[in-house]
């Protein structure tokens, strides 16, 4: 690899590190915040980091007091408020990305291009991977609102297909413009790179916390398939009729 391209890899991973930081922090303070608005918290700022790079960070609410004085759909309305904020940050930074303002700038195109795939991610970890999981924000919002959880699944599962799309086969083409990746080896990376953190970390949440092979040999399955897909759909170019009279 060359020297170029390996500085270029390393941005792209400090990149997605301070994406990351960025959403799960935005994510938490929702979650802080509206408990906060209710009551329930002193300090809508007062969360629990964990580490540096925020991988065991919570928001520190007492779910089960506000279940307990009956107030449900409270509890609800902190779950579902998280998931909302990361389906808004990504539709904005979707529409930031087809702005001429931040496709002059490698590190705000890289950051928001990053920063709508991990919010779509988040959403995805969530639906439909643990819609019917007995904790979590999905639980709480469907057991503080009384609602099926198929029904979160059913919409949820459309909104992350059309993200994906969006993401995957609409998103990275552009991706490869923008930040000059010309070579088949530079987009190949940025396109596992891609797959590695939707499906293969954000894909693998459930495998994480209940040790299920099923849901991490779907995420290697994905990955791989997709990357084939997306492979000779984007970066193995078929010639040109032109070329080929040529």
């Amino acid at each position: 690899m060359k020297k170029k391209n390996f500085l270029f890899f390393l941005f792209t991973i400090f990149i997605i590190l301070l994406a990351r930081e960025a959403m799960v922090l935005l994510h938490e303070y929702t979650h802080s915040t509206v408990a906060y608005l209710f009551g329930y918290k002193s300090n809508p700022f007062d969360i629990y980091y964990s580490d540096p790079l925020l991988f065991n960070v919570f928001e520190k609410v007492d779910y089960d007091l506000i279940f307990a004085q009956g107030k449900n759909y409270i509890v609800g309305l902190i779950g579902i408020s998280a998931i909302i904020t990361n389906a808004i940050l990504f539709i904005l930074s979707t529409i930031l990305l087809n702005i001429k303002f931040s496709k002059k700038s490698l590190f705000v195109y890289s950051f928001l291009f990053w920063f709508s795939l991990i919010n779509l991610a988040e959403i995805f970890s969530y639906i439909p991977i643990r819609t019917f999981s007995n904790y979590g924000d999905i639980f709480h919002f469907v057991k503080g609102f009384n609602i099926n959880p198929w029904w979160v699944c059913f919409f949820g599962t459309i909104f992350v297909l059309i993200g994906i799309w969006l993401v995957f086969f609409k998103g990275l083409p552009k991706v490869y413009k923008v930040l000059n990746l010309k070579t088949k080896f530079t987009k190949s990376i940025y396109l596992f790179l891609s797959l590695l953190v939707f499906f293969g970390y954000y894909g693998s949440i459930v495998y994480i916390i209940y040790k299920n092979y099923k849901f991490l040999s779907i995420s290697i399955f994905l990955i791989i398939a997709l990357f084939i897909i997306l492979y000779f759909k984007d970066i193995v170019k078929k010639p040109s009729k032109k070329n080929i009279s040529s």
